[in-house]
């Protein structure tokens, strides 16, 4: 159906994206489907807290959390998203010892 919500729809879609990266990180340093589970959770919550502490005169609804764009797509990205692969590969190349200095090719301070 369809979700009535417009701005509770836009931010989950776009807070889903943050709580997905804790996630990948997760994953990329080996911690678990329980730690994975707990980002999961918590991530949602904060989901709902930003929105009622900076978007509390949109009256943003709690249903919407529970609908398709809430944690449904919270767990999809969170499993298999481009920002969770994205934190994973990169907590597995830090924790391998990779990109050390800032990475990236530019400008860094040198002695």
């Amino acid at each position: 159906g369809t979700v009535p919500d417009t701005v509770g729809v836009e931010l989950c879609g776009a807070l889903k994206n943050i709580v997905a990266i804790g996630a990948g990180y997760s994953d990329g340093l080996g911690y678990g489907g329980n730690t994975k589970a707990a980002i999961i959770r918590i991530g949602l919550k904060e989901m709902q807290k930003f929105c009622k502490v900076f978007y509390g005169d949109r009256q943003i609804k709690d249903e919407t959390f529970l609908e398709s764009c809430g944690v449904a797509d919270l767990v999809t990205t969170c499993f298999g998203g481009r920002n969770r692969k994205c934190a994973d590969i990169f907590a597995k190349n830090i924790a391998a010892g990779g990109a050390q200095g800032g990475g990236g090719g530019g400008g860094g301070a040198t002695s």
